[in-house]
């Protein structure tokens, strides 16, 4: 997992206790959106999975503000395609979205396979939003999982946020 996006935030130094990264996301913590059954994608089981074809997005609202997502995971779904090429997307206001990674050619070794991916361009959004932009053979994708992955609590001291926002 370790990646130069974010390995240096996983270093503990000095007398701090750690503060390992974990998923953000879940039942109390925001609600899901997008396709239909979007929150199946949040509900930290791969047993279930939405349907997403290029094009379309699966989102997650926080409901209060949270720290900068360092890093996340796909979970490709039991049936349907895999996902190959998608673009992970960060709002504060659920309106003006910024590129907060994106991922071409994305192999999968087996069916509900659990890829982490280190984001590329760090912020603290209310809003993150998944559009998938390619597919393993055109049909839709099966997605059972996706967690945002970052430091617990509601704020960080040091936020690597956009400057150009």
């Amino acid at each position: 997992w370790s990646s130069d996006a974010c390995s240096s935030d996983l270093i503990t130094t000095g007398s701090k206790s750690p503060q390992p990264i974990a998923d953000l996301t879940g039942p109390s913590q925001g609600q899901a959106s997008g396709v239909p059954g979007a929150a199946s994608v949040f509900d930290n089981t791969s047993m279930t999975q939405a349907s997403v074809a290029s094009g379309q997005s699966v989102g997650y609202r926080f409901v209060a503000p949270k720290n900068a997502v360092q890093m996340y995971t796909v979970t490709n779904g039991a049936t349907g395609d895999d996902p190959t090429s998608w673009v992970l997307e960060g709002s504060r206001d659920g309106t003006r979205w910024f590129t907060v990674d994106q991922r071409y050619s994305v192999t999968w070794q087996w069916k509900q396979q659990n890829q982490p991916f280190p984001v590329k361009n760090s912020g603290r959004y209310q809003y993150y939003r998944l559009t998938v932009t390619g597919t393993s053979s055109g049909q839709p994708a099966g997605i059972s999982e996706m967690e945002l992955m970052g430091k617990p609590g509601g704020s960080e001291e040091h936020t690597s946020e956009l400057q150009s926002h």
